[in-house]
């Protein structure tokens, strides 16, 4: 059997680019800076540097890099790095979700990816457990080129691609207050289309409760691995998730949802693609609403003092009240109180070379308190806040004459309605109701990014990151792309445009009645609440969903995978399946095909001067006050997130690494303590201690491992931590991002148990100095955050914040102990894995299969007699303690942070 060829894609995973989007962005409008309070600054080397390093930006966009590879290009991620093995794994790019029920099917094991946008390949990438990526990152297998050098066996190893299934869905309900969209839809796509998705029911549109800082990565990769932004009430995008439509390790294509299934539902919410592909989230949405952004400096003891004060609230009111995924809100109410009312979503940036904190702090127009709403919708109106789509009639006149009746008593409390619509607007019934200004806008976004080819968009980001022309990308073996999709872009009756949705496999026998023939054709602009049932509900026996038995094991490749399982499993037509959709969309769509490991990036050295840390910090300091301005607009344009301007120009070309942990709001006070007496020295918290006159403490980190290369113990140089100015070198050179989320339900959330604090730090010198190597001042901050017992309860050594699952900074094998991270409800995980995947054909890189891997590991603990069906586990019965048995600990693995590489 031959696979037709065709190009390649990444995992389901999603991470968040943060700092580095702001450094370049603000070059060209740099605003006036803020004092610092008092810290003495070397201004005239500093600007001479920020020169310098603007001149750097300037050879880096100017510079012709080798051709970059990506998702769906290849399975390498957003920088070309961490590729995954070429020689066992190949490349799936389903063109229909009957396609990828296939493909689960066809192979032996699996994994689904999104757009690549993350730094942890042994969670995204299929494997076999015999040949994992190099621990650098890059797998150097076989040589890159613009082939393949080995093609790996059908029907073994494969990543799945959801990028590449067409046409994706967006489908509103607005009786609901939900959206289905596909799995394969990036964040922000989405969120331009709510924005603009304007009816009499909202005027200005729909959005998600809360959104991440990085927005392009699939809706599928990002809830997988739990992807957050600034939320104590809404939380993860994994808890703003209603519903899930997934493929499971059987081929069926289901429905869960809190009602049907709560407890699979907490497991599905942070997966890492280990239960099933996620094809079809529903979400929670809200109507868009004006927001007021406001930008503070802080020094760092007044940051620490917030953060103190944080502490001592929450931990006050936590012995007067239960914490649950359901009760956190009242917590919040009672704890902070004084703290954060009406700015749960605040964000802070830290300015580490100077010793600031830059706090982001929002006031939305619907916020309860009626004098803060006027004073945000008076904003909105004098401000020219409304988008283009947006139907209210924002006149500040309107706006006064309604207030001046509240006033008087004519009336409730004044909100966003009381500005009327504007005169000139019209709704078409025939298109959903939707405004005529937001009818073209959504055609236009359909079919130009969301449902246009993926070959097309691929080949555009490679061309544009790779610094040249179209031609560029047509190197890369990009596959022709196909003929426009009728359905994708045609016109229903009443001129909406619509798209087709496929019918997952039937629940039983047939003649491949649930193959990619079958088509339900839905609105892609429904707004009436009659949203159609495109997915097939899912079979249940004997209280469970229908999966693989322990007894389906076989491992024979291809069809004759596809007919054993068949043979034993009665819940679809296992061979039928797989035939159709091989014969509708052709051999590659299903078993894939083979793919090239891309190039390295050659380092971009200005990054990796230590003279240049106050340049970068300052130029990206810079970013932030451009994109955080104060203001009044609509939600999406208020909220932040990454520029998309500068991805291919900078991110995907200068390389860095983006570790991210979560610290307990119980201790997040005590933590930063700590990290800053680390990193600063208890004695110049704010920098500004006259006996250091701006450089560094003696007792700060660059002066310690300074000290102690000096003394030889260290293969560093002793200038390696300090500018020929005296100037210290902290490391960074982005701003740190720092936000928060409450308590969620999901089981491998980093906040299941208490609102968790995240610090987002980057990584750019290991990459971008001559030779690739460790950064040794954010290994050692990586090492405090990850040992600390006031920085959690994670760790090896029962110390230590939890870790991103979509980022850098992941231990050695066997050096991370899901039952110490997670105590609550690591073992409750463990059983929906045994629910629904008991022979592992959900196997990442970590190592082993199904409960009895190295890092997904259960040993030790008897699931079979602990585990209740749709329940969990069940501590309570005799002998079910969650103590799994290891085969490293401590004494045995690296020191903090429990990483060999970088």
């Amino acid at each position: 059997m031959t696979a037709r060829r065709r190009a390649g894609p990444l995992v389901q995973g999603g991470g968040g680019v943060a700092g580095a989007a702001a450094a370049v962005a603000a070059v060209a409008a740099a605003p006036a800076r803020v004092s610092g309070g008092g810290r003495r600054r070397l201004a005239s080397v500093v600007a001479a540097a920020a020169v310098l390093a603007a001149a750097g930006c300037v050879l880096v966009l100017l510079s012709a890099p080798p051709t970059h590879g990506f998702v769906p290009i290849d399975l390498s991620n957003f920088q070309s790095e961490y590729a995954c093995d070429n020689s066992t794994v190949r490349i799936v790019r389903p063109r229909t979700v009957a396609d990828v029920s296939a493909a689960v099917l066809a192979h032996e094991r699996v994994m689904a990816v999104g757009g690549g946008w993350g730094w942890n390949p042994r969670f995204f990438c299929a494997s076999n457990g015999t040949a994992p990526p190099s621990g650098d990152g890059y797998n150097a297998s076989s040589a890159a080129s613009s082939s393949p050098t080995a093609t790996p066996l059908a029907g073994g190893v494969a990543n799945i691609v959801m990028e590449t299934v067409r046409p994706l869905i967006i489908q509103v309900d607005e009786t609901d207050e939900t959206v289905l969209v596909d799995a394969g839809v990036r964040t922000i796509d989405l969120l331009r289309f709510l924005a603009a998705y304007v009816t009499p029911t909202a005027p200005s549109g729909w959005t998600l409760p809360a959104f991440p800082w990085f927005v392009f990565q699939t809706l599928g990769g990002a809830v997988s691995t739990g992807t957050h932004g600034s939320s104590l009430e809404h939380k993860s995008l994994s808890s703003q998730a209603v519903a899930f439509h997934v493929v499971l390790a059987n081929g069926s294509h289901v429905e869960l949802s809190d009602a049907s299934h709560p407890f699979l539902m907490r497991a599905f919410r942070v997966s890492v693609g280990k239960l099933g592909v996620i094809t079809h989230i529903r979400f929670r949405i809200i109507r868009e609403m004006p927001v007021t952004r406001t930008l503070h400096s802080l020094p760092a003891s007044a940051f620490l003092t917030l953060l103190a004060q944080a502490q001592a609230a929450w931990n006050a009111a936590a012995n007067t009240t239960t914490t649950t995924a359901n009760s956190t809100n009242s917590t919040i109410d009672v704890g902070l109180a004084g703290w954060l009312r009406g700015h749960d979503d605040s964000e802070w940036f830290w300015v580490p070379q100077r010793h600031e904190f830059l706090a982001v702090t929002y006031t939305r127009g619907d916020v309860a308190n009626a004098t803060e709403r006027l004073k945000v919708l008076s904003a909105y109106a004098r401000g020219g806040g409304a988008d283009a789509t947006t139907a209210y009639n924002t006149s500040l006149a309107l706006l006064e004459a309604a207030a001046a009746e509240r006033a008087a008593g004519k009336g409730p409390a004044f909100s966003i309605d009381d500005f009327p619509l504007l005169s000139n607007v019209t709704f078409d019934p025939a298109a959903g109701n939707l405004s005529s200004a937001a009818l073209p806008v959504l055609q236009k976004l359909n079919d130009t990014v969301i449902n246009a080819p993926w070959q097309q968009l691929a080949a555009a980001a490679a061309a544009t990151s790779s610094g040249g022309s179209a031609a560029a990308a047509s190197a890369l073996g990009l596959p022709t792309a196909p003929a426009a999709n009728a359905n994708a872009n045609a016109k229903a009756s009443g001129g909406a445009p619509s798209v087709t949705a496929q019918a997952g496999p039937v629940d039983s026998g047939g003649s491949g009645a649930g193959s990619s023939k079958q088509e339900q054709t839905v609105s892609l602009f429904s707004a009436t609440g009659d949203a159609q049932d495109v997915l097939p509900r899912p079979l249940r026996r004997a209280g469970r969903i229908a999966a693989l038995g322990s007894g389906n094991t076989t491992r024979s490749s291809g069809a004759a995978a596809a007919a054993a399982a068949a043979s034993s499993n009665a819940t679809a037509p296992v061979a039928a399946l797989v035939a159709a959709a091989v014969a509708a969309d052709g051999e590659g769509a299903v078993y894939g095909s083979g793919w090239a490991i891309p190039q390295r990036s050659p380092p971009t050295v200005f990054y990796g001067l230590t003279g240049m840390a106050d340049a970068y910090i300052d130029i990206s300091r810079s970013g932030v006050y451009s994109i955080a301005a104060n203001g009044t607009r609509e939600a999406l344009s208020s909220y932040l997130y990454q520029p998309e301007a500068i991805l291919d120009v900078n991110i995907r070309r200068v390389n860095f690494d983006q570790y991210e942990v979560a610290i307990p709001i119980t201790s997040v006070g005590d933590c930063w303590s700590g990290l800053l007496d680390l990193l600063y020295g208890p004695d110049n918290i704010d920098g500004d201690n006259p006996k250091y006159n701006g450089t560094a403490s003696v007792h700060s980190l660059p002066a310690r491992l300074n000290a102690s290369a000096a003394a030889g113990n260290a293969s560093a140089s002793a200038a390696s931590f300090f500018a020929a100015n005296g100037r210290p070198d902290y490391g960074f050179r982005s701003n740190p991002l720092i936000r928060m989320t409450g308590v969620e339900a999901a089981l491998l959330s980093n906040t299941y148990d208490v609102p968790h604090f995240w610090l987002n730090i980057e990584d750019y010198l290991y990459y971008n100095r001559l030779g690739r190597r460790s950064n040794a001042v954010f290994k050692a901050v990586m090492g405090f955050l990850r040992s600390d017992p006031r920085c959690g309860s994670g760790g090896l050594s029962g110390g230590g914040a939890r870790l991103h699952w979509g980022k850098a900074g992941w231990p050695d094998t066997g050096c991370w102990h899901g039952d110490r991270e997670f105590p609550g409800t690591w073992c409750d995980f463990g059983c929906a894995v045994r629910e629904l995947d008991p022979a592992g054909r959900f196997t990442d890189s970590t190592g082993g299969s199904g409960t009895n891997g190295t890092l997904w590991n259960w040993r030790g603990v008897d699931l079979g007699r602990c585990c209740v069906p749709g329940v969990g586990f069940n501590k309570s019965m005799p002998g079910c303690a969650c103590r799994v048995t290891h085969a490293r600990g401590a004494a045995t693995c690296p020191p903090p942070p429990y990483y060999t590489y970088r």
